[in-house]
């Protein structure tokens, strides 16, 4: 179930560095956000388990509009409007960044499996990939509003924390592992 098991990626785990600015609050905020992803992980694997055998693969997709809309009455019903002092811009030209390189990285991923890790189009995008990544890396400690703030990822304990994630991820692992059952 990728809404339950996979939002754990970096994104959120960047919004708390930088939302939380107190020690305190930072802390609270991380132990609450590693429960959460650790249980989210466990369960979305036995509930997208449990929604292919007896249901169908299908489900495993639909099931993320429920939970999308109980999230979005649960906002609408308890969090109130906070005005900022702040304006806080979005960094398009990191996003565009980071997108193509998310993009270029699992298409050339996935048409190593399909092609061969030989093709010119394979080795096309994972280099592309790289490339726009490491610009994107570049363009953060340029920016004004970065989206991934480079004092965030240089901290030893926060950096630890998003190589931890990104080696335990199944996104990063799947492609990489074969199926102990294939079929």
């Amino acid at each position: 179930m990728p809404g339950l098991g996979d939002w754990r990626q970096g994104c959120p785990a960047s919004l708390l560095t930088t939302t939380f600015t107190e020690q305190k609050d930072r802390g609270k905020a991380f132990g609450i956000y590693g429960a959460i992803a650790g249980g989210g992980g466990a369960i979305g694997l036995l509930l997208g388990r449990v929604l292919t055998e007896y249901l169908s693969w299908r489900w495993t997709l639909y099931v993320n509009l429920i939970l999308a809309g109980v999230a979005f009455i649960g906002g609408a019903l308890l969090l109130q409007r906070q005005p900022s002092r702040v304006q806080p811009r979005l960094d398009v030209p990191g996003a565009l960044l980071v997108s193509g390189a998310v993009f270029c990285l699992v298409y050339g991923l996935s048409n190593a499996a399909t092609r061969s890790w030989h093709a010119p189009s394979t080795y096309g995008f994972l280099a592309a990939g790289v490339a726009l990544a490491v610009a994107f890396a570049a363009w953060q400690v340029r920016a004004a509003y970065p989206l991934l703030p480079p004092r965030g990822v240089l901290d030893r304990n926060r950096g630890g924390a998003y190589l931890s994630m990104l080696i335990g991820s199944r996104d990063v692992r799947d492609p990489l592992v074969p199926d102990p059952q294939p079929g």
